[in-house]
């Protein structure tokens, strides 16, 4: 495979290398090939693929390799653990770019900028603890404009910024 990253991926790279009794997945490379493609050409991609495919390393791989900025955005905290957890440090070790990541857990542990500054303005003249506390409960649904300009910060200096799914 000619794609950046696609020796590691390929039967004797990286993970072959570094992984015990590894799989060769052809469509894992397919799709990883698809990736590199449309990082190249700075395109939007849809990919599907099913269970057992390797879907993680191949989005992953090509997109390290780009050495671009990249936000993946995960629709589970599980996923987030193992691309914090094992896919990452395996990759860094394998791959010959280094690389550095942030983990931004769970949108309920951040404020949205635009609900706070709303919920702020209709709060104005109660009873400051009432509405502090009215103002905390509803902002922390992270709205897609907030959480697409915290990911876009984390990444100024990042590679890979695992996020969970925003709110509409």
């Amino acid at each position: 495979m000619s794609a950046p990253g696609g020796d590691v991926l390929a039967p004797g790279g990286g993970l072959a290398r570094a992984i015990p009794h590894y799989e060769d997945r052809t469509e894992q490379r397919v799709m990883s090939a698809a990736v590199a493609r449309a990082l190249a050409d700075e395109r939007a991609l849809i990919v599907e693929a099913g269970t057992g495919t390797g879907k993680t390393l191949a989005y992953l791989v090509p997109a390290l390799a780009s050495g671009k900025r990249v936000v993946v955005s995960t629709g589970t905290r599980a996923l987030q653990d193992q691309i914090a957890r094992h896919d990452g440090p395996l990759l860094r070790a394998i791959l010959a770019r280094p690389f550095s990541a942030v983990v931004l857990k769970g949108v309920a542990n951040y404020a949205c900028r635009r609900k706070l500054a709303e919920l702020g303005a209709r709060n104005t003249g109660r009873a400051s603890a009432t509405a502090s506390s009215a103002t905390a409960n509803s902002a922390t649904a992270v709205c897609r404009r907030c959480l697409s300009a915290l990911a876009m910060r984390a990444v100024r200096s990042s590679v890979v910024a695992p996020t969970m799914p925003a709110t509409s």
